[in-house]
C-alpha cells in the first residue's frame, strides 16, 4: 500500500516563519521548495530574509536563518 504524501502550500508557510523556525516538507516538494525560497529571498531581499534546507530521509527540513 502506497503512503499518501501530505503537501502544503509553500509560500505562506515560508513567508510567515520567524528566524530559528523549522518546518518539515515531503521530499516530493524539494524542487518547488528551492524555487519558492529563491523567489522569496529576492522579494524580501531588503529585510535580509534567508532560509536553509537539508534532506533528512524522505523529508526536507527548512529553517529560517535570517
Amino acid at each position: 500500500m502506497e503512503e499518501v504524501v501530505k503537501r502544503r502550500r509553500l509560500s505562506p508557510v515560508l513567508a510567515n516563519m520567524h528566524v530559528g523556525d523549522k518546518e518539515e516538507f515531503p521530499v516530493e516538494q524539494h524542487s518547488s521548495l528551492i524555487l519558492t525560497i529563491q523567489r522569496l529571498q529576492t522579494r524580501m531581499a531588503r529585510s535580509g530574509a534567508k532560509w536553509s534546507q537539508k534532506k533528512e530521509g524522505l523529508s526536507i527540513i527548512v529553517e529560517r536563518t535570517a
